[in-house]
């Protein structure tokens, strides 16, 4: 939810509601607020310019912008501003044609948004889902995603995103050449975009019910639409509408009136081209193909047309059907026979499409007793799964506390050991067995806290902490493993004081570091920071490293459970995956966030955590019956 006292969220909100009835008012807007302090609102200013540049075809500036609000995006604590940037990357990569890129991040953006709340950001992802779907030449799960997209806008009460997911529907059904299912929906899609102040979408939704009626039989009132749609698209320059409305003007004319089509189709080629869209180019070519006059021009525009039509099965037929009958009129017979032998074989895989689709319908209908039984054995299996996580939770803390025993005297014979010898080697050796024992504590307790937090009961034990002397003793720990690669670990710090659970603290920035020595090179400078943060109201702590970087757009997966990056260690250590994500773990513990960025100190990158003031307080106050001179179960004193 937005703030109604924030200005700056406000006009993201703003912004981002013009992404498509005014792309260039949304980069005008976003571009202010890009460079705002407050991570959310960045994020969603930068969606929204990214947004707005895609819209206006300028892709490479829509792929610039997302750059940075990636960054910001994944600082922010506000799913919803996550799910813009994730939505907004998914809509750029499905107009790349990147599918597989685009379903990733449309699912992550889906993902966020049902974690937000927002009912109409989940329905949009549904309709560029069905957008994939249909290029994957899907059209079933296609049109079975634009009809859940419709139901939940219309519930929604958002006329608007209703329309879309409508006029999308029946552009998949023309692509299928069944005009007879699409026209209710087209005439409900105009009914609705009537009434909106969105000049931009109705004169899209005109051209849409204009080509169904044209195509249904009345045809002076759908060639009156198309006309009326064609010229409010040229002046709102949308060159994509303008070309499917005089495309399908032409294609109406073509056996009506040749010459008529003819002067069409210039215009609307060139409108198609202009658009970069596929299948409008397509159904323009094949407006042009069919009204072309000599035979070879109409076999070329028919054969590129057959080549863009690669999803639609309906226009790939269409196009190599007439092809064959432009290679018949040239005396190209081998030439017309391939040509129907390929309009068949599209014939024959929509018949098959088709008969996939009415088969889905029976077996829906019979499917439903066999739902309910899988819910019953659903119901069942999570309650075996529930046992055998208590019981999973009872062995590991036995295991820990049978470790936690020999682990304890072991650890005080050591530090007995080290205060009776005077030989520094010996002292060194027995604070290296120290620091490896303390790292094994830190395992367990980490053991105990995944546990804990399946079973909902994961607590924090905070007291008030000097916090440059919690860093200051974990880089410490780590000076031997950098200087055995001849690395430079650096600490810059300020005194900043909050309420932390100092032993899980210490082992999520002591995993930053020694992933940071890990994939840094030998002779590597690295840099830890810690510090109040720019506004004084917690701290940040900072890991900088020398290796490889990270691509911003794929940082999120490096912080799920046994996720490697494309980097690996410089010394032949060893990587579980799992570093980053304990890491994440004890940091959301305390309220905070961690994330990373490129650095601004070294050659690689920067994993930053940042813990609010407020958040620690609130856990500090909820600890107030233990005893607070209980000591952590790491030391923050000062490193030897």
């Amino acid at each position: 939810m937005v703030p109604a006292s924030d200005p700056a969220a406000l006009l993201a909100e703003q912004a981002w509601s013009l992404r498509s009835s005014d792309p260039a008012g949304a980069v005008a807007l976003g571009s202010t607020l890009v460079g705002h302090g407050d991570d959310a609102v960045a994020a969603r200013g930068g969606a929204a310019l990214a947004y707005g540049y895609l819209r206006l075809g300028r892709l490479d500036l829509a792929r610039a912008a997302l750059g940075p609000a990636v960054a910001r995006a994944e600082r922010a604590t506000e799913a919803g501003a996550r799910g813009r940037v994730h939505a907004v990357l998914g809509a750029l990569e499905l107009t790349e044609g990147h599918l597989v890129e685009a379903v990733r991040h449309l699912e992550q953006a889906d993902a966020e948004f049902l974690r937000a709340g927002d009912g109409p950001g989940h329905a949009g992802v549904k309709v560029n889902l069905a957008l994939v779907m249909r290029q994957l030449g899907d059209h079933a799960r296609a049109l079975e995603l634009m009809g859940h997209a419709a139901r939940q806008f219309r519930d929604l009460g958002d006329p608007y995103g209703e329309a879309v997911a409508l006029v999308n529907t029946v552009q998949t059904w023309r692509e299928l050449d069944d005009v007879d299912t699409a026209r209710p929906l087209a005439e409900r899609a105009w009914e609705i975009a009537r009434g909106l102040e969105v000049p931009a979408f109705r004169s899209y939704a005109q051209a849409t019910w204009g080509a169904v009626l044209a195509a249904t039989g009345r045809s002076d009132e759908g060639q009156a639409l198309l006309r009326a749609a064609a010229e409010e698209a040229a002046s709102q320059g949308l060159p994509a509408v303008r070309s499917e409305a005089l495309g399908s003007l032409a294609l109406h004319l073509a056996d009506r009136d040749p010459s008529a089509a003819r002067a069409l189709l210039t215009p609307a080629m060139d409108a198609a081209r202009a658009s970069g869209e596929a299948w409008t180019v397509c159904r323009a070519l094949l407006a042009v193909g069919e009204a072309a006059e000599a035979p070879a021009e109409a076999r070329r525009a028919f054969e590129e047309a057959a080549a863009l039509a690669a999803t639609g099965l309906g226009l790939r037929a269409r196009a190599h059907r007439g092809a064959a009958r432009a290679c018949e009129a040239l005396g190209e017979a081998e030439a017309a026979l391939e040509h129907y032998r390929r309009a068949a074989q599209a014939d024959d895989q929509q018949a098959g499409a088709d008969r996939a689709q009415r088969l889905a319908r029976v077996a829906l209908a019979s499917q439903r007793d066999e739902v309910l039984s899988q819910g019953r054995a659903a119901r069942r299996r999570v309650g075996e799964l529930m046992a055998a996580a208590r019981a999973r939770a009872e062995l590991v803390a036995m295991v820990a506390h049978d470790l936690r025993g020999p682990l304890t005297a072991t650890m005080l014979m050591a530090e007995s050991l080290r205060e009776d010898v005077t030989e520094p080697r010996l002292r060194e050796a027995c604070r290296q067995i120290l620091a490896n024992q303390q790292r094994i504590s830190r395992v367990i307790d980490a053991l105990g806290v995944d546990m804990a937090d399946e079973q909902g009961q994961a607590a924090l034990t905070p007291q008030t902490e000097a916090l440059e002397l919690l860093v200051e003793a974990i880089s410490a720990e780590h000076l031997p493993a950098a200087r055995a690669k001849d690395q430079r670990l650096q600490l810059h710090a300020r005194p900043v004081r909050l309420p932390v659970d100092a032993g899980r603290l210490f082992h999520a920035v002591a995993n930053l570091i020694d992933n940071a020595i890990k994939y840094s090179p030998p002779g590597a400078s690295l840099q830890v920071v810690v510090g109040p943060d720019d506004d004084g109201d917690g701290a940040r702590i900072e890991v900088h490293d020398g290796g490889p970087g990270v691509d911003p757009l794929r940082a999120g997966a490096l912080f799920q459970p046994y996720t490697r990056g494309e980097a690996r260690p410089t010394g032949g250590e060893r990587s579980t995956g799992l570093g980053l994500y304990i890491a994440r773990r004890m940091v959301e513990l305390h309220g905070g966030r961690l994330g990373v960025e490129p650095s601004r100190r070294t050659s690689g990158a920067c994993f930053w955590v940042h813990l609010p003031r407020s958040t620690g307080q609130a856990a500090a106050q909820s600890q107030t019956s233990q005893d607070r001179t209980t000591p952590p179960s790491t030391p923050t004193k000062r490193a030897p």
